[in-house]
């Protein structure tokens, strides 16, 4: 990873990181609520049955199911 070029006076403070943090799980929810009340009731029952969430960065926002066996991995 590169180390920035910005001297440390000029990078965000803890507490600004924090909350960035803060409000970046809170929209990683909104978005995973809205995600989940947009779904069939049939992909809503898959959704059930597996561990998922959405994660952000700056590029992307990115759907992780985990499922907890072939079976259901192979219907999602």
């Amino acid at each position: 990873m590169t180390q920035p070029s910005l001297s440390p006076d000029d990078l965000p403070s803890v507490q600004t990181a924090q909350l960035d943090i803060s409000l970046r799980r809170q929209l990683e929810d909104a978005i995973s609520k809205y995600f989940y009340q947009s779904c069939d009731g049939v992909t809503q029952g898959l959704l059930i049955s597996c561990e998922w969430y959405v994660i952000s960065d700056a590029r992307a926002l990115t759907l992780v199911i985990e499922c907890p066996d072939m079976v259901t991995h192979q219907r999602i």
